[in-house]
């Protein structure tokens, strides 16, 4: 006895792949906002932009990095 699987199996299956490969890619898209955000920091803290952008911010940390004043040096 061949039983075909369900359609509303086949349908599950076929969309939590998708869902699945949307969720990598997001994850990549991310990762790599914040290794931008890492790059256009200012020279004191590109750490901090990093760290915060790829757990908060997500894109938004690029801009925010972007215009991010230099602190100024302390001189004792």
């Amino acid at each position: 006895m061949d039983q075909e699987t369900p359609a509303g199996d086949r349908v599950f299956a076929y969309l939590s792949n998708y869902f699945a490969l949307l969720c990598v890619v997001a994850l990549l898209v991310w990762f790599i906002c914040a290794v931008v955000a890492f790059i256009v920091a200012p020279e004191d803290r590109p750490w901090s932009f990093f760290w915060c952008t790829l757990l908060f911010l997500g894109p938004l940390g690029i801009v925010l990095a972007l215009i991010a004043p230099s602190r100024p040096k302390d001189n004792n």
